[in-house]
């Protein structure tokens, strides 16, 4: 694959890229960094699709091509208003300091570091006990123990997803008062409360943090 093939295949779906790609992309490092940034935005629009709209543009006629319009538009400004606190370097709350420190983490994990601990389900659900939950049904893991964190005293599990690993961060000793959510470096990150302190899900993207909160609601209790 040449770099063409690969910003042609980004452009089609960068959920998708195949073998072929992340060969040529572990190659180049211009088509790894243009992945990347396309990542970034993929994941800022996400956060913003998630945003309600205003009652206003929610009552129009059925079959009408407005809606669909006023939709966008809504997701656009949305995301401007997202970003333009970022690019102004105001401060950030506790809890998306924590989303960063999570993104932080993974990409400073050694290689390696994914596939090692126990994954057995008494370890699991001793890890998740830190911050309170249970487990009630097994969980795809590839990686669960120990882990220092911010606050300390917290864990590490790893979740395989069709979409790409996701990394769990037991927080015990951090409280946050509402969940908000980050992305850099081709991460995004969303931290939620807990009964007791909070954890962080750190995933490759939408996609995966997606699929990884509906199998963490599907199987565990929070509180």
């Amino acid at each position: 694959m040449n770099c063409q093939d690969f910003r042609h295949r980004l452009d089609v779906d960068p959920y998708r890229m195949g073998p072929q790609a992340e060969a040529h992309a572990a190659a180049c490092p211009e088509c790894a960094g243009r992945w990347s940034a396309q990542m970034r935005r993929e994941a800022r629009l996400a956060e913003a699709m998630r945003l309600v709209a205003p009652e206003g543009l929610t009552g129009q006629a059925a079959g009408s091509e407005r809606p669909r319009r006023w939709s966008w538009g809504f997701a656009v400004a949305a995301a401007l208003l997202i970003l333009l606190p970022i690019a102004q370097d105001l401060p950030l709350g506790p809890a998306q300091d924590l989303a960063r420190a999570g993104i932080a983490h993974v990409l400073a994990e050694p290689p390696g570091a994914r596939t090692q601990g126990n994954t057995d389900r008494h370890t699991l659900a001793a890890q998740l006990d830190r911050v309170g939950a249970r487990l009630t049904a097994s969980l795809p893991v590839r990686h669960a123990g120990p882990c220092e964190v911010p606050g300390g005293g917290g864990a590490q599990i790893v979740l395989d997803t069709p979409f790409g690993p996701v990394t769990l961060l037991l927080m015990p000793n951090r409280q946050i008062s509402r969940t908000q959510s980050s992305h850099d470096e081709g991460l995004i990150a969303a931290v939620r409360p807990a009964k007791r302190g909070c954890y962080a899900l750190v995933a490759p993207n939408p996609r995966a943090l997606a699929y990884a909160e509906d199998l963490l609601r599907a199987r565990v209790l929070w509180a």
